[in-house]
């Protein structure tokens, strides 16, 4: 009989030190900076190390708490998602009625589990036609709304809609007490999105109050606020900042509803979160296990219980990274974002379609949604974990780096007077704007890359058709002299056919209108647009794109590196390039370069072989066409001056200012 096999331990094994780890790390970096190679600086102005031990953990109060117990950093239950997995939310973009339901029913008998409505245009690319007592009954015609929780996003006209939802349910026989969803009511985000609202601070204070007692008495299932911090990141905000303006805004809310004399415990529980989900896949992890417990802190000041500081978070595929230039590539951001927001614990999931800012998402454009999220869930196992991010120590110290520096802005913001009188005052448009000076010049300079668009890009690939499937639903509203008062008479109104667009105008006559600085959408990828647009349509008038001549010489490994990189440089650009090898002679180089019929060169080679063929190439290049081009894959240092004298006109290397150039050399050759 074989002896008992011993019990494995590390024991054995000496744990080496963060100095040990370093000192090796820097052997390999062979005199670099440690800390500029290493170490990096994010949006949030918190610094990544390369390498987190338990040291990084060991100060941190709440490291140690499991999931489903205050203040729910991991999660607000303790089985996590094998408790209850998060809603895959879709949205339905469609104008007409009857083509919502055609696809809501479609959809939802595919794996989705909830529908996002949105009613108001300045929360989506497209917007539903759902607005009267008739259009609702064709939306929802044969849809279960007991067992399909609804989202609406209707900005100023969230109770016009309320009240029309429960017109809909007492006519058609369903008990209103039995259906669930969201209103997502948050006026501070209307104000931030389209600079004004349609009633004072005080006033919407009231509606929200006014709002609160009529789900509870006719919708107890529906959460009554949404916190929406798209508008924020969307504008380019970065990650910290979008949680700081949440709490502020909720703290906001909270103040007034409570002051108004209702119960923190019954009013906490109907507000819930509206994120958009960032690029960066750890910073967006770390912030909703961070906005969790920072939400649970700001309940607890209000003396609300642990029960009543528990949130939901719905996390929505953000706007600022989808290009329309490659926009097969968004499936695969948007893969990262809903993993992110997976592992991060939110409660529900929205992935808008990868083709929406070109057109209206077909049949294909929503099952790529929804599977995307469907595949995550099923395959992943994902399910099986209570807290997948528990315990790593990179991702407690970033959500604690994250949750200090949110709660800072958050405390900036009340001292300003509250995220209404800020926005007043143009405090978040300013730190945003801050953010997006630096968003613009690592894009122009590709630190940050946008695959397909500030590199790798496919001129060539055929596009997405733009507005391909678009169905036109216009119907008429005829305005009516209403005066309503209450949300009784809201209900009223609906039931005879009124839409929401009048019984908001009739709820909010007389009303002060409050404004502030909208914030303004920003679009990673639209300075390259603008270029792509040019060379479009250079080539349509031309019949191609605009040609420049790679000269390349010495050999293979000499000139290859910088081939490629000058071939990406300005493909991005709209600019194909053809590629002149292995030249040893400058004359005959500059022969290739003239027969091209190119008007730009760039020469690639190793920085040891510059000053042997660039002088006389650049002169031979310079006496054939004095107008042409001449631009160096490199930047030797020693040599700049020398070069620029003999006729090279501009240097491109990993620094360089990809878009300025570019813009600059379309507008030398007209293409501009």
């Amino acid at each position: 009989m074989s002896e008992k096999m011993p019990r494995l331990t590390f024991d054995e094994f000496e744990k080496p030190s963060y100095e040990v780890w370093r000192e090796a790390a820097e052997k390999t970096l062979k005199g670099a900076s440690f800390e500029k190679k290493l170490f990096t600086k994010t949006y949030e102005d918190i610094t990544l190390k390369p390498v987190y031990n338990q040291d990084d953990i060991a100060e941190l109060k709440n490291s140690e708490n499991l999931p489903g117990f205050y203040p729910y950093l991991r999660g607000a239950l303790a089985g996590g998602y094998r408790d209850e997995s998060w809603k895959i939310v879709q949205e339905i973009p469609y104008k007409s009625p009857a083509d919502f339901n055609k696809a809501a029913k479609n959809d939802l008998a595919r794996g989705v589990d909830a529908l996002c409505i949105i009613l108001d245009e300045n929360y989506g690319q497209h917007v539903n036609f759902i607005n009267t007592l008739e259009e609702m009954e064709t939306a929802f015609d044969g849809i279960d709304l007991i067992n399909t929780p609804l989202s609406f996003r209707a900005g100023e006209k969230t109770s016009a809609v309320a009240a029309l939802l429960k017109a809909y349910c007492d006519k058609n026989g369903i008990d209103s007490q039995n259906i669930c969803g969201a209103f997502n009511i948050d006026p501070i985000a209307d104000l931030a999105t389209k600079g004004d609202i349609n009633a004072s601070v005080e006033e919407k204070a009231e509606e929200i109050k006014n709002l609160f007692d009529f789900c509870n008495a006719n919708l107890p299932g529906f959460k009554v606020v949404g916190i929406n911090t798209a508008p924020y990141f969307n504008a380019g905000s970065n990650s910290v900042q979008e949680l700081g303006f949440a709490m502020a805004t909720a703290a906001d809310y909270l103040g007034n509803l409570v002051e108004a004399g209702l119960d923190i415990n019954q009013i906490a529980p109907k507000f819930h979160f509206h994120m958009a989900i960032g690029p960066n896949y750890f910073m967006e992890i770390a912030k909703f296990r961070a906005a969790r417990m920072l939400w649970s802190k700001i309940v607890k000041e209000f003396d609300g219980n642990e029960e009543s500081a528990k949130t939901r978070i719905l996390g929505m595929t953000n706007k600022v990274n989808k290009s329309d230039l490659d926009p097969y590539t968004n499936m695969l951001r948007a893969t990262s974002e809903v993993f992110s927001a997976a592992v991060g614990g939110c409660t529900g999931i929205c992935v808008s379609s990868f083709d929406e800012n070109l057109r209206v998402p077909n049949d294909f454009s929503r099952r790529i949604a929804r599977n995307t999220q469907l595949v995550i869930k099923e395959e992943t196992h994902i399910n099986e974990l209570a807290d997948p991010a528990g315990g790593s120590y990179f991702v407690e110290k970033l959500t604690a780096e994250v949750a200090e520096a949110a709660w800072n802005i958050f405390r900036e913001i009340e001292k300003a007077g509250g995220m209404a009188k800020a926005l007043n005052d143009g405090i978040p448009q300013g730190m945003i704007k801050e953010i997006v000076t630096k968003r613009r010049k690592n894009i122009a300079t590709r630190k940050d890359t946008l695959l397909g668009t500030n590199k790798y890009s496919n001129i060539t690939e055929e596009k997405v058709p733009s507005n391909n499937n678009v169905q036109e639903y216009n119907p008429e509203y005829k305005s009516t002299d209403l005066h309503i008062n209450n949300m009784a008479e809201a209900v009223d109104a609906a039931t005879k056919g009124v839409s929401i667009f009048d019984i908001n105008s009739a709820m909010n006559k007389g009303k002060e209108t409050v404004s502030a600085e909208a914030l303004i959408p920003f679009k990673a990828f639209a300075m390259y647009s603008a270029l792509r647009e040019n060379a479009d349509k250079y080539k349509a008038e031309n019949g191609e794109f605009e040609k420049l001549y790679l000269a390349c010489f010495g050999r293979l490994n000499q000139y290859k590196g910088r081939a490629d990189f000058s071939y990406d440089f300005f493909n991005v650009g709209g600019f194909i390039s053809e590629i002149g090898k292995d030249f040893a002679d400058t004359n005959q180089a500059a022969k290739a370069f003239k027969e091209s019929g190119s008007r730009v060169v760039v020469i690639c080679s190793s920085d040891d072989v510059y000053p042997e063929v660039v002088p006389g190439f650049a002169k031979k290049v310079k006496e054939d066409n004095p107008d042409a081009t001449i631009i160096l894959a490199g930047y030797p240092t020693d040599y700049i001056d020398q070069f620029r004298n003999a006729g090279v006109d501009e240097f491109i290397h990993v620094r360089a200012n990809n878009y300025e150039i570019l813009s600059g050399l379309q507008k030398k050759l007209g293409i501009a």
